[in-house]
C-alpha cells in the first residue's frame, strides 16, 4: 500500500517542527496549545471512554484527553521515533505525578498491522492533523477498521489543513512576503517542497464531508480553526511587521471564514 515514508517524520520532525509541551517539568492542562483543547472539547468524553488517538505523534493530544477527562486513550503512530518520544513523555508524567501512567499507551502501527479489535468498546476516534498524511487507499482500510473497533455507535474527530486556503490565500500571501523582504522566493520553494512529501490528501470542508459520507460516515458537526490576531501574525510571518496587516486580515478572517488554514469536523458512523 502507498503510503507517505515514515522516517519524514523523525525525531526531529517531532521535537523542532512540531513544538511540545514541556515535560521535565509538572504538567497541567493549561499548558497544552489551544488548538489541542479546541479538538479535545468537540465531543463529550467521560472516565469510562476508550480514545484512540490515530496519528498520535508525540502523544500531546493523548496527555490532554487523560488529564482533562480521565479517559483511557490508545495512541497509534507507525513512526517509530513519535513513539519512542510519546513514551518518555509518558515516563515524565508519571515522573511528576502530572498523570497516572495507566491512563495512556503508545504503539507503533502501520495500517496494515493496526489492531482490528481492542479489549472494549472504542468511543471515539482523533485524527488530529493526520488526514493530509494519508493517500485515499489508507484512509479507506482505516475507515473499515475504525467501524470494527466499537459495536455501538463510535465518533471521529478530524482537524485539517483547508486546501481552500492554501489554494487561494497562502500565496498571496507569499507574493507579498517576496515583495516585502520578508521571505525569499528559496525558502518558499524550500518549505513547498517539504510540505508536498508529507502532505499528500489536502481537502475542503465539502470534499471532505462527501468522502467521508461514501465510506458509511456522516457529519454532525464542522467549525474552522480559531482566529486572532497573534495566530495571524504567526501565519503571516514576516508580513506581521507591516503596519495594520494584521488587523486587516483579522477582518477578512472573520468575514470570510471559510478560506481559514485548518478545520475540525465531527463524525459518526451512519446507520442504515
Amino acid at each position: 500500500m502507498k503510503t507517505v515514508d515514515p522516517t519524514k517524520y523523525d525525531s526531529a520532525y517531532f521535537t523542532k517542527v512540531m513544538r511540545s509541551v514541556d515535560y521535565t517539568k509538572k504538567v497541567t492542562i493549561k499548558d497544552f496549545k489551544p488548538i489541542h483543547h479546541h479538538i479535545a472539547d468537540l465531543i463529550r468524553l467521560t472516565p469510562d471512554d476508550l480514545i484512540v488517538d490515530y496519528g498520535c505523534g508525540n502523544g500531546d493530544l493523548a496527555f490532554l484527553l487523560a488529564m482533562k477527562y480521565g479517559c483511557h486513550v490508545v495512541g497509534i503512530d507507525y513512526s517509530k521515533d513519535a513513539i519512542d518520544i510519546a513514551n518518555k513523555y509518558r515516563a515524565y508524567l508519571a515522573k511528576t505525578k502530572s498523570l497516572d501512567l495507566e491512563k495512556t499507551e503508545f504503539y507503533c502501527y502501520d495500517i496494515t498491522h493496526t489492531p482490528k479489535k481492542f479489549h472494549r468498546d472504542v468511543s471515539a476516534v482523533y485524527l488530529a492533523d493526520v488526514i493530509e498524511h494519508l493517500y485515499d487507499s489508507e484512509i479507506e482500510v482505516l475507515m473499515r477498521l475504525i467501524n470494527k473497533w466499537s459495536n455501538k455507535d463510535i465518533q471521529l474527530i478530524i482537524h485539517t489543513d483547508n486546501n481552500a486556503y492554501l489554494t487561494y490565500i497562502r500565496p498571496l500571501i507569499d507574493v507579498l512576503s517576496i515583495l516585502t523582504g520578508a521571505s525569499s522566493l528559496s525558502t518558499i520553494q524550500q518549505r513547498n517542497i517539504w510540505e508536498k512529501e508529507r502532505h499528500v490528501n489536502l481537502t475542503t470542508p465539502i470534499e471532505l464531508r462527501k468522502k467521508m459520507r461514501e465510506l458509511g460516515f456522516v457529519q454532525v458537526k464542522m467549525t474552522y480553526s480559531l482566529v486572532d490576531k497573534a495566530t495571524i501574525a504567526a501565519q503571516i510571518g514576516g508580513l506581521a511587521r507591516i503596519p495594520g496587516i494584521t488587523a486587516c486580515l483579522y477582518l477578512c478572517a472573520n468575514i470570510f471564514s471559510f478560506l481559514l488554514p485548518s478545520f475540525y469536523s465531527v463524525f459518526r458512523k451512519n446507520e442504515p
